[in-house]
């Protein structure tokens, strides 16, 4: 029989480390493209420090986020694909035909001018 040269409680993080990666594979699997995450925050009136301050991140990384240059790990991944879910239920419960920032007067007197 071969000894392992590797010993139980080293088998056991390698073994949990895979299974994060696992696990953050499926989930980046789920992110919407940069411009997609961009305008599913705009079409709810969000702000990127809104969405930063959510994240427990820098105004900044979620500029980077949303311009593809950083793709978010572990926790902020986690956390970022929770907040992308609700951003999402939040953009089918609005109104359709209500575009980024606009409201239902604004929308009323649009209609009103066609007439």
């Amino acid at each position: 029989m071969v000894e392992p040269c590797l010993g139980r409680a080293t088998l056991v993080h390698v073994r949990n480390g895979l299974r994060d990666i696992l696990c953050n594979y499926d989930l980046a699997a789920t992110l919407p493209t940069p411009s997609e995450a961009r305008g599913l925050r705009r079409s709810v009136g969000a702000s990127q420090e809104h969405l930063a301050a959510e994240l427990g991140v820098h105004r900044s990384t979620v500029s980077r986020i949303e311009s593809g240059a950083l793709t978010p790990r572990n926790d902020v991944l986690r956390r970022y694909v929770a907040v992308i879910e609700e951003l999402r239920k939040a953009a089918k419960r609005r109104r359709p035909g209500l575009g980024p920032g606009r409201t239902e007067k604004a929308t009323s007197r649009r209609r009103h001018r066609e007439t």
